[in-house]
């Protein structure tokens, strides 16, 4: 007798028995597959976490359907939507968004997600991360940088540009006493004081 009739004769003489064994038999299944999906590397980081800073979209579709936790954070307080933000992946971080990712996480550090779209000068995602409510006026409480000044310092006009089209404060001081225009004669990027000079009348 093979051992599939040996399964369909006890299916057949102990039916309670045979679901329960195939009852613990999915649980068991299932528990082992949260295990892979959760299993962290040495800094703490999750497959989803990895797939999005990677941008590999289809397995960042994979691992939500499969449960995977999109708010879980590695040993830097990073989430993997903070992951995709500070790389530019739009798309990964949309479908995360989609899922219930946080949108206003912060690191440790107390770096928020349109603050390291702006280092980078990630519009297409910056955008998306204004255009869903992310919080514009996050600053480190180290030097009190939001992602305004970061733009600035950086040179980033594409980012400049969008942050002061949501509401982002030019006029707003940082830990020194500087703003965002003080950053731009600082960090040598004359270009964009008219555009902040501007939008710092326009509030006023």
């Amino acid at each position: 007798m093979t051992l599939l009739e040996q399964l369909r004769h006890q299916a057949y003489d102990h039916p309670y028995r045979s679901i329960l064994l195939l009852l613990l038999v999915g649980v068991g299944l299932a528990s082992l597959l949260h295990r892979d999906l959760e299993q962290l590397d040495e800094r703490g980081r999750s497959q989803l976490m990895r797939a999005a800073e990677q941008g590999d979209l289809p397995q960042v579709e994979a691992l939500i359907a499969a449960g995977a936790q999109v708010n879980a954070r590695d040993h830097c307080r990073w989430s993997a939507l903070l992951y995709a933000a500070q790389r530019g992946h739009t798309e990964v971080a949309a479908r995360l968004l989609d899922a219930g990712a946080d949108i206003g996480v912060r690191d440790k550090s107390g770096y928020t997600t349109v603050m390291v779209a702006s280092m980078d000068d990630h519009q297409a995602t910056l955008t998306l991360l204004l255009e869903r409510g992310a919080p514009i006026d996050g600053h480190d409480p180290a030097d009190g940088w939001d992602a305004l000044i970061w733009a600035v310092k950086e040179g980033h006009l594409g980012s400049t540009q969008r942050l002061l089209a949501h509401g982002a404060d030019p006029g707003r001081r940082d830990k020194s006493g500087r703003n965002a225009l003080d950053w731009a004669e600082q960090s040598q990027h004359p270009e964009l004081l008219p555009l902040l000079q501007a939008s710092l009348k326009a509030s006023h």
